[in-house]
């Protein structure tokens, strides 16, 4: 009595996780590879994708994660055919930014916003509102408002990533009333008038 046994051999299953990234906070890329009929999916962690049984799951990871993805074929159940592929997913930090501290301005003075330096080198710069400023595409521009402001500043680094961050610029105005008793009926005469300054810091300079 002769038995004739048959070996069943699978091809190699290939698959590519897609190559190594590095994202902004907040951001997502699509990993993984096109999707091949009667293969089965299975990425971990799945905690920050779009899916977990799927081919190409977008992922937003708060921190570096490094993903597995196991693909199986469905076709041989026998012999299960399997593989597997890694892809490391990294997050830039978010750029450091300075709009300097709240302050106040004379009317008709001028300040510089932002710090030293306001952001890292190759930032770009968006001051918005732009009303009273020299530049709004300065690290460090100069404002002469006439009036109470708040200015947001908008700053893209060199990774693409973004971050803002605010100021607020207050005016003081000084305004002053004079009262006194007019005389009509002599020449150099001794008289006395009282001014009430209305605004500003004390101590005034008359």
């Amino acid at each position: 009595l002769w038995y004739r046994f048959n070996t069943l051999r699978g091809f190699k299953i290939v698959f590519n996780a897609g190559e190594d990234a590095t994202i902004c906070p907040g951001d997502s890329i699509l990993i993984g590879s096109s999707a091949q009929t009667n293969y089965i999916y299975q990425w971990n962690p799945s905690s920050s994708l779009s899916g977990s049984a799927i081919a190409q799951p977008f992922a937003s990871p708060d921190s570096a994660t490094i993903y597995i993805v196991t693909v199986t074929d469905t076709l041989n159940l026998i012999c299960p055919n399997s593989s597997a592929d890694t892809i490391l997913v990294s997050v830039f930090s978010l750029p450091v930014i300075q709009t300097g501290n709240d302050a106040s301005v004379c009317t008709g003075d001028s300040l510089i916003l932002g710090g030293n330096p306001t952001a890292p080198n190759g930032s770009i710069y968006s001051w918005s509102p732009s009303l009273y400023l020299d530049n709004a595409s300065l690290p460090n521009p100069q404002s002469t408002p006439i009036a109470d402001i708040t200015y947001i500043l908008n700053v893209t680094d060199s990774n693409g990533c973004k971050q803002s961050d605010s100021v607020s610029v207050n005016v003081i105005q000084v305004q002053a009333t004079i009262s006194g008793s007019p005389t009509t009926d002599c020449i150099n005469c001794n008289g006395q008038a009282t001014v009430n300054p209305i605004g500003g810091i004390f101590p005034y300079s008359y």
